[in-house]
């Protein structure tokens, strides 16, 4: 959450603030943690969570709770995608759960069977069917439950990695706790797709141009460099994850189940992580030179060249998708070359589409975010660059190329021929009508969706 106040106050709208973080956020969050240190003392900590429900049919899903609390296990070692019933099982609980009194929190978790992978996300072979425009749906529904109906109350552990559409239903919600085993990639270019499940929200409000830059070259963020980027909220070990799941069954539905969660996630890190003066200074105004400096340090990679400001002038302040490219290519550096090595592995089509949908979000609501990848998703799956991205996309996470540090692809690989050419051969016109065209069933196979306000 502090990540996302700063963020928020980078932008200049302290209106946004207060709408992306909540109540919590601010000078209350420390009174109230001072008032939860005391009462929680250092009573042991027991687990109070017991089974509930059923399976999904791919025995991919596990339920457990309490009175109060749900746990989602995604346990998918067999077939670590998202497939079509587990999208569906998750949406029927989380639709049920969004309008239970009884319900004060739902946490999302991956089984640690699943060899650290949180979520593979899309089955691509689901979205290559002829109901793939059903299997969107019940996704972006989904990741609307997540991140609109359980605005304060949704809470990931991303013990593991999480891409191709996974944002969506994790790190979208309110609450994301990233681990040193964590990584998240927002790589649906690499497969032909646009970003989804409301990641052009998100992406439009983070500081630094991290937003375009994670949504356009779907280069992967690791552990406490989510936190920076403002895409997790904490950080905590993973060994401390079981205490922590201890800790929020303990939680009630009264009104102050919100900064009850904040309380129980701060007292964590700040006492078991050992870092409260780091804490310190992200609440500090210091905290975005932090940020920033922990970041440059990150991205530069071993060679120490680049960002801080080639960040902005390129991801973050580029007007085209166009320019971006042709920034990165006046820097004529190793950064600007690695940048450019990963765009050349993502779809033209589906980076510029990407492009304006992170773009025009900057001044949309979350629902009309979400209504604009959702149409776009659509048409781009039917594209010829789907085909060849899906097929790209399958052929390196088989082999296992992929940089674990950074998600870069080595240079071995030949990136693929893409139908639509280059950026600068994809038309603005055939972008607009992407996005802003609202789908009909005879042309698309689909209608828009419309979620409740």
């Amino acid at each position: 959450m502090l990540t996302r106040v700063l963020a928020a106050t980078q932008a200049g709208s302290l209106r946004l603030a207060a709408r992306v973080c909540g109540p919590a956020a601010g000078a209350g969050v420390a009174a109230s943690m001072a008032t939860y240190r005391k009462r929680i003392g250092s009573r042991p900590l027991r687990s109070r969570l017991e089974a509930v429900g059923g399976t999904a049919s791919d025995a991919a899903l596990g339920l457990r709770a309490n009175n109060n609390l749900r746990l989602v296990t995604l346990d998918t070692e067999a077939k670590a995608s998202l497939s079509s019933n587990l999208l569906a099982e998750l949406q029927e609980h989380y639709a049920r759960w969004s309008i239970d009194p009884n319900v004060a929190a739902v946490v999302l978790q991956a089984s640690p069977k699943t060899n650290k992978v949180f979520s593979a996300g899309f089955d691509l072979e689901a979205l290559a069917g002829d109901k793939a425009a059903a299997y969107l749906a019940e996704y972006f529904k989904l990741a609307e439950l997540v991140s609109a109906r359980f605005e304060n109350h949704h809470i990931a552990l991303i013990d593991g990695h999480a891409a191709l559409g996974t944002f969506g239903v994790s790190a979208a919600g309110r609450w994301s706790v990233a681990t040193e085993a964590a990584s998240l990639a927002v790589d649906e270019v690499r497969a032909g797709l646009p970003v989804t499940g409301g990641a052009s929200y998100v992406l439009a409000r983070m500081p630094f141009g991290m937003g375009a830059y994670m949504g356009l070259t779907g280069r992967r963020l690791n552990g406490r460099s989510l936190l920076h980027a403002g895409l997790a909220t904490h950080y905590l070990g993973s060994d401390k994850l079981p205490a922590l799941l201890d800790e929020l069954a303990t939680l009630t539905t009264d009104a102050a189940s919100y900064e009850r969660i904040n309380d129980v996630l701060t007292f964590f890190i700040d006492n078991l992580e050992g870092n409260a003066a780091w804490l310190e200074l992200e609440k500090s105004p210091e905290g975005l030179a932090h940020r920033r400096a922990a970041l440059d340090k990150t991205l530069s990679g071993r060679d120490g060249g680049e960002p801080s400001g080639a960040l902005e002038w390129t991801f973050g302040e580029a007007p085209s998708m166009e320019m971006l490219v042709e920034r990165l290519s006046v820097l004529n550096s190793p950064w600007g070359a690695r940048m450019l090595a990963s765009l050349a592995f993502c779809s033209p089509l589906a980076l510029k589409v990407s492009f304006e949908l992170i773009r025009s979000a900057a001044d949309k609501t979350l629902h009309e975010a979400m209504r604009d990848e959702y149409r776009a998703a659509v048409r781009l799956i039917k594209s010829p660059d789907f085909a060849v991205g899906r097929e790209s996309y399958a052929r390196v996470a088989a082999l296992g190329s992929l940089n674990p540090a950074s998600g870069s692809v080595p240079a071995k690989l030949e990136p693929p021929s893409w139908p639509s050419g280059s950026v600068a051969d994809v038309a603005d016109a055939d972008v607009t009508a992407i996005i802003n065209t609202p789908l009909s069933r005879g042309a698309d196979g689909a209608s828009d969706l419309v979620f409740k306000a």
